[in-house]
C-alpha cells in the first residue's frame, strides 16, 4: 500500500536490483533525497545513514532502524522529540515471518534474484571482508556445508 518506494543505494548493480524489485526511483546519494517522508528504513546502520533518516521525516514520521553497521550514533533529539518521530529498533525474526517468506517466493510474489550461489563455509571471512570494504553488486552472502 506504500505509494512511492525510493531507495538510497551507492552500488549501480543494486540500484538497478531495487527498480527491478519494484522500487519507483533509486538514488547514490543522500543529496538527492528530498525530506517529507512519513517512513523511512535504515538498513545500513552506519551514522549517516541514520541522521539521514531522521532529517528525511516528516513531523509524526517513523524512522525504523535495522542495520547494525555502526554501534552508536548520535541523533538530534530535539528534531526527534519536536518533530513528534518514532523512533524503532527491529531485529530478527519469528517462525511466522519465515513461514510467510518461505510462502511468498513458494507462490512468486517475492524473490530477489540474481544471487550468487551458496559459498562454503570456509569462504566466509573473505566474502564479510569484501562486503566491508564498501558496496559490491551482491545483495546477500549465503554460506552453506
Amino acid at each position: 500500500g506504500i505509494e512511492l518506494v525510493t531507495v538510497l543505494e551507492r552500488h549501480p548493480t543494486r540500484r538497478e536490483h531495487a527498480l527491478r524489485l519494484g522500487a519507483n526511483e533509486a538514488f547514490a546519494t543522500g543529496d538527492e533525497l528530498k525530506p517529507g517522508v512519513d517512513l523511512v528504513v535504515d538498513a545500513a546502520g552506519a551514522d549517516a545513514t541514520r541522521q539521514l533518516a531522521i532529517e528525511l521525516l516528516n513531523p509524526a514520521g517513523t524512522a525504523v532502524f535495522i542495520g547494525l553497521y555502526d554501534d552508536q550514533t548520535p541523533l538530534p533529539w530535539h528534531t526527534v522529540i519536536r518533530g513528534n518521530h518514532t523512533v524503532k529498533g527491529v531485529f530478527g525474526y519469528s517462525d511466522r515471518d519465515f513461514q510467510q517468506a518461505l510462502d511468498w517466493l513458494a507462490e512468486g510474489r517475492a524473490g530477489i534474484g540474481d544471487l550468487k550461489g551458496i559459498l562454503p563455509l570456509g569462504e566466509g571471512p573473505s566474502a564479510f571482508a569484501t562486503l566491508a570494504e564498501g558496496p559490491t553488486a551482491d545483495i546477500k552472502v549465503f554460506l552453506g556445508a
